[in-house]
Protein backbone atom coordinates (compact mmCIF):
# COMPACT_ATOMS: atom_id res chain seq x y z
CA UNK A 1 0.00 0.00 0.00
CA UNK A 2 3.07 2.21 1.25
CA UNK A 3 4.54 1.84 -2.31
CA UNK A 4 1.88 2.43 -3.80
CA UNK A 5 1.03 5.66 -2.54
CA UNK A 6 4.24 6.87 -2.63
CA UNK A 7 4.05 5.90 -6.60
CA UNK A 8 0.93 7.40 -7.22
CA UNK A 9 2.27 10.68 -5.33
CA UNK A 10 5.34 11.15 -7.31
CA UNK A 11 3.71 10.46 -10.61
CA UNK A 12 1.09 13.26 -10.16
CA UNK A 13 3.52 15.75 -8.83
CA UNK A 14 6.34 14.51 -11.57
CA UNK A 15 3.46 15.10 -14.62
CA UNK A 16 2.42 18.54 -13.04
CA UNK A 17 5.41 19.64 -14.72
CA UNK A 18 6.12 21.81 -11.61
CA UNK A 19 9.83 21.37 -10.66
CA UNK A 20 9.43 23.57 -7.60
CA UNK A 21 6.18 21.74 -6.55
CA UNK A 22 7.54 18.45 -7.37
CA UNK A 23 10.48 19.04 -5.30
CA UNK A 24 8.78 20.60 -2.41
CA UNK A 25 6.53 17.64 -2.35
CA UNK A 26 8.93 14.96 -2.25
CA UNK A 27 10.96 16.84 0.99
CA UNK A 28 7.53 16.45 2.77
CA UNK A 29 7.28 13.05 2.10
CA UNK A 30 9.13 10.91 4.49
CA UNK A 31 6.78 12.59 7.15
CA UNK A 32 3.39 12.51 5.15
CA UNK A 33 4.85 8.63 4.86
CA UNK A 34 4.56 8.61 8.99
CA UNK A 35 1.26 10.13 8.79
CA UNK A 36 -0.08 7.79 6.84
CA UNK A 37 1.29 4.82 7.98
CA UNK A 38 -0.31 5.71 11.54
CA UNK A 39 -3.98 6.82 10.07
CA UNK A 40 -3.88 4.21 7.36
CA UNK A 41 -2.91 1.25 9.44
CA UNK A 42 -5.00 2.71 12.89
CA UNK A 43 -8.12 2.45 10.95
CA UNK A 44 -8.14 -0.76 8.73
CA UNK A 45 -11.22 1.36 5.81
CA UNK A 46 -8.70 3.96 5.87
CA UNK A 47 -6.57 2.26 3.06
CA UNK A 48 -9.80 1.75 0.96
CA UNK A 49 -10.59 5.13 1.48
CA UNK A 50 -7.18 6.47 -0.04
CA UNK A 51 -7.52 4.51 -2.42
CA UNK A 52 -10.90 5.61 -3.52
CA UNK A 53 -10.04 8.93 -3.30
CA UNK A 54 -6.88 8.47 -5.43
CA UNK A 55 -8.99 7.24 -8.00
CA UNK A 56 -11.34 9.43 -8.20
CA UNK A 57 -8.06 12.00 -8.53
CA UNK A 58 -6.74 10.07 -11.30
CA UNK A 59 -9.79 9.84 -13.37
CA UNK A 60 -10.35 13.77 -13.40
CA UNK A 61 -6.54 14.00 -14.45
CA UNK A 62 -7.33 11.31 -17.22
CA UNK A 63 -10.21 12.86 -18.31
CA UNK A 64 -8.46 16.61 -18.49
CA UNK A 65 -11.39 17.34 -15.74
CA UNK A 66 -8.91 20.06 -13.84
CA UNK A 67 -12.44 21.56 -11.86
CA UNK A 68 -13.01 17.57 -11.06
CA UNK A 69 -9.19 16.92 -10.10
CA UNK A 70 -9.44 20.05 -8.01
CA UNK A 71 -12.20 18.95 -6.02
CA UNK A 72 -10.98 15.63 -5.61
CA UNK A 73 -7.70 16.73 -4.39
CA UNK A 74 -9.39 18.99 -1.46
CA UNK A 75 -11.83 16.06 -0.63
CA UNK A 76 -8.43 14.10 -0.30
CA UNK A 77 -6.93 16.53 2.21
CA UNK A 78 -10.17 16.91 3.93
CA UNK A 79 -10.12 13.34 4.77
CA UNK A 80 -6.51 12.91 5.31
CA UNK A 81 -6.64 15.87 7.61
CA UNK A 82 -9.54 14.32 9.44
CA UNK A 83 -7.81 10.96 9.40
CA UNK A 84 -4.69 12.28 11.59
CA UNK A 85 -6.78 14.29 14.05
CA UNK A 86 -5.30 17.52 12.73
CA UNK A 87 -7.80 20.57 14.25
CA UNK A 88 -7.55 23.39 11.34
CA UNK A 89 -9.10 26.78 12.00
CA UNK A 90 -11.04 27.86 8.96
CA UNK A 91 -10.47 31.49 9.97
CA UNK A 92 -6.66 31.35 9.79
CA UNK A 93 -4.80 32.44 6.65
Amino acid sequence: FLDADRAFHTVTQEESGNAILAGFYSSLRDRQMRMIGESAFGDPGRMTTIMDEHRVIAEALRDGDLPGALSAVQSHLASTVRAIGITVDPLSP
